[in-house]
C-alpha cells in the first residue's frame, strides 16, 4: 500500500494496516508478541511517553514477502495521547510497539488481561 508520512493520518482512520518488524530497535526479537497476536488485541504505537497511538487488531495476515520477517496487522485506532504529535513523522524517529497490559484508560473503556500475555479486546 501506501507508506504513512504524518501523525494525523496515523490516527484518522486512513491507516489500516501497519507492517511491524519481528525485532525491536536493537535487533532482539519479539516473538512473544507477534506470535500470540490475535484480532481483538490492543497496542499502542509508540514513539515517545507523549506520542501514542493505541489500535485494535481486526486480521493478523501472514508475512509479506521480503528479506526480513515481518507481521501485518490490519487494524483501527482507537485513541492517541493528546499531547503527542503532530505533522510530518521524521523517517528517523525510534518507535516502537506497546503490548498488554496496558494502562484503562477509561474512555473508551479499555480492559487488560492479567495474564501477562497479549492486550484483551475492548471492554
Amino acid at each position: 500500500g501506501t507508506v504513512v508520512t504524518t501523525y494525523e493520518e496515523m490516527r484518522d482512520g486512513s491507516t489500516v494496516a501497519l507492517l511491524i518488524h519481528r525485532a525491536d530497535a536493537d535487533g532482539v526479537p519479539q516473538d512473544n508478541f507477534y506470535d500470540n497476536v490475535a484480532p481483538g488485541d490492543v497496542f499502542e504505537w509508540r514513539e515517545r511517553e507523549t506520542c501514542w497511538i493505541r489500535y485494535i487488531v481486526d486480521e493478523v495476515s501472514p508475512d509479506p514477502t521480503g528479506a526480513e520477517t515481518r507481521v501485518l496487522l490490519a487494524i483501527r485506532w482507537i485513541t492517541y495521547s493528546y499531547t503527542g504529535c503532530s505533522g510530518e513523522i521524521d523517517a528517523d524517529v525510534n518507535c516502537g510497539v506497546r503490548a498488554g497490559p496496558l494502562p484503562n484508560l477509561g474512555a473508551p473503556s479499555l480492559a487488560a488481561r492479567t495474564d501477562g500475555d497479549i492486550q484483551s479486546a475492548m471492554s
